[in-house]
């Protein structure tokens, strides 16, 4: 008895490891696994890393889809339990099963993979049709296909919508001042005494928005707004920097600029309020390098972008724009998210694009669908840099 008390003990342990192991050491996985419904029997090959799943699944007549699942599930593998499925005329959808939650639909309208957002904004009646087929199962249906815009904050002339999660921090330039957004609160910082109509000397770093006080003769003074404590600091540096500043890039949540006249390098630290001149710098996307003043000055020289950051990106959450459409790119396949005449400053943070159309900021996830952020009508006329995102977790 002494002995098996002993085993099952080994056992538990070896299993309580391997737990452990997975949680905390594996970060990705592969599988390969089917589904078999009342109509259909599907492949699936199920990819993940770092919380993203991506699904390629075929039916019995070879249709493929892909699907995109961003959710913490302690790195769980083949976690589709179940596919409903709907067919009608030139429209085929499916919807995944996770924990016995669906959360969004992708579909094949004449055989080009669209999203439900899509098929809603032409005006696709068969989608409602399937709608009420997954409300009337047993499982539990995503809130996106029946939540509606609202408005509930319309101070400085802003209308806010109800659909501002209390993780994204949304900061929008307003020409002497910027707004900080979040849930359904919006604050007011003051920083210039003079408009600046273009927005052509402020950047996000970290979670600091840093704006160059071009009140001044000189542009030696900067002032960093903490977008989650909306509090406001002014640091400045002696030197007498020209009005020809560039903005190199950003390396290690620091900022890398340049004075273009003066020919000399500063490197700006928001988190200790430091603003420095230093040798010059160039980040290649893998490593930070030294420069000579004339490549510095003469290329302007933007740091490239960091290229696993980028690789993941790609991967994960590759969103792109043209002709007014709105695709994310899934193994080598588009998805058509959804449409507008015009989607301009396209901003992805996290799995969530935002961008804006005529005078609205709109925010799309898979998990959220397309929704309004915030209506103003000066983003008609000026929407180039107007806004910055942070995503808090």
């Amino acid at each position: 008895m002494k002995k098996i008390l002993k085993i099952c003990g080994i056992l538990i342990l070896f299993l309580f490891m391997y737990k452990v192991i997975i949680k905390f050491f594996i970060n990705r996985h592969s599988y390969d696994y089917s589904i078999v419904t009342k109509n259909n029997k599907y492949k699936i090959k199920e990819d993940y890393e770092d919380n993203n799943y991506i699904f390629t699944i075929k039916d019995k007549k070879n249709k493929e889809f892909v699907y995109h699942y961003y959710q913490d599930l302690n790195k769980q593998s083949k976690i589709i339990t179940d596919i409903i499925s709907y067919k009608k005329k030139n429209l085929y959808c499916i919807a995944p099963v996770f924990n016995n939650d669906i959360e969004n639909i992708v579909c094949l309208l004449n055989n080009k993979l669209v999203s439900y957002q899509y098929l809603k904004q032409i005006n696709n009646t068969e989608i409602d049709s399937f709608i009420k087929k997954l409300n009337n199962n047993s499982y539990n249906t995503n809130k996106i296909f029946q939540k509606e815009n609202k408005v509930i904050n319309n101070k400085y002339n802003l209308d806010i919508y109800n659909n501002v999660s209390d993780k994204f921090h949304i900061v929008l330039w307003n020409y002497s001042r910027i707004f900080l957004i979040n849930d359904n609160h919006i604050k007011k910082v003051d920083l210039l005494k003079k408009d600046a109509y273009e927005n052509n000397f402020s950047i996000l770093v970290d979670k600091y928005y840093i704006v160059v006080n071009t009140d001044n003769p000189y542009y030696n003074k900067y002032f960093i707004v903490d977008i989650e404590k909306g509090t406001k600091n002014i640091i400045k540096i002696n030197d007498e920097i020209s009005k020809k500043v560039h903005f190199n890039g950003i390396y290690k949540n620091k900022l890398y600029l340049t004075d273009l006249e003066n020919r000399k390098q500063y490197l700006l630290n928001p988190k200790k309020g430091q603003l420095t001149q230093i040798d010059p710098k160039y980040y290649n996307g893998e490593k930070l390098l030294n420069i000579s003043v004339d490549d510095l000055v003469g290329e302007k020289a933007d740091f490239s972008i960091n290229k696993k950051e980028n690789s993941f990106q790609k991967k994960y959450n590759n969103y792109t724009t043209k002709n007014g459409y709105i695709y994310q790119t899934i193994n080598n396949k588009k998805i058509i998210l959804f449409k507008f005449d015009d989607f301009n400053e396209l901003k992805v943070v996290g799995n969530t694009v935002f961008g804006i159309n005529n005078d609205t900021l709109y925010m799309y996830s898979n998990k959220e669908g397309l929704k309004k952020i915030l209506s103003n009508r000066e983003l008609i006329y000026n929407f180039k840099n107007i806004y910055d995102i942070i995503y808090v977790k």
